[in-house]
């Protein structure tokens, strides 16, 4: 799979971990506040955010989840297209294939 998903989320949350992770299988890291959250300093991210990086690293796309509800199909079909653009070598940089909800 060239498709990977990563959780990070801040000990202070780890009461709604359960919540998060029921029913899934996402791997979920724990950031520290006795660490002063180092990966979420380091990236500069925010409650909820999303990074997308492309094949070589790079953070391609970020945004905010909180807005988008997956049981939208205009928004599951937007971050559905965000993914296979990524994933795909010859997907042209501004373009996004179309897909359907089904």
């Amino acid at each position: 799979m060239d498709v990977h998903v990563l959780g990070v989320g801040k000990d202070q949350y780890n009461e709604y971990l359960d919540q998060m992770v029921e029913g899934r299988i996402l791997p979920w890291m724990e950031d520290s506040q006795s660490e002063s959250y180092p990966v979420w300093t380091g990236w500069g991210a925010g409650q909820r955010d999303v990074y997308f990086l492309n094949r070589g690293g790079v953070v391609d796309t970020t945004f905010n989840i909180t807005p988008h509800d997956p049981d939208d199909p205009e928004d599951y079909v937007y971050i559905m297209n965000l993914i296979l653009e990524l994933r795909t070598d010859d997907a042209p940089s501004s373009g996004l294939m179309l897909i359907s909800k089904k």
